[in-house]
């Protein structure tokens, strides 16, 4: 599913970048990718792309609650801090 947002993010992303489901960031791009199961959230400045949505209303859903994760980390924003360095995340070894 893809959406666009009614303003940039560009802004907020360095706050999202903290988040523990956080797979990559590229702030010079900008693009944060995060991890949801099943898929990911790929986001732009100004778009949204969802993953493995089943149909419009759970990709709605989706983009629901991704709108208050956003709002909840901007009134959050200082006790986050802001990822300014690019960020992969690390991934456990197959023993």
């Amino acid at each position: 599913m893809t959406s666009r947002f009614d303003t940039d993010i560009a802004a907020m992303q360095p706050y999202l970048a903290a988040l523990p489901n956080m797979v990559s960031f590229s702030p010079s791009a900008p693009v944060l990718t995060l991890r949801r199961r099943p898929g990911l959230i790929i986001l732009q400045s100004d778009i949204v792309f969802i993953t493995h949505v089943r149909d419009v209303v759970e990709g709605l859903q989706r983009l629901d609650v991704l709108t208050d994760l956003i709002s909840v980390s901007w009134a959050h924003r200082e006790a986050l801090g802001a990822v300014t360095t690019p960020r992969r995340a690390l991934r456990m070894l197959n023993s």
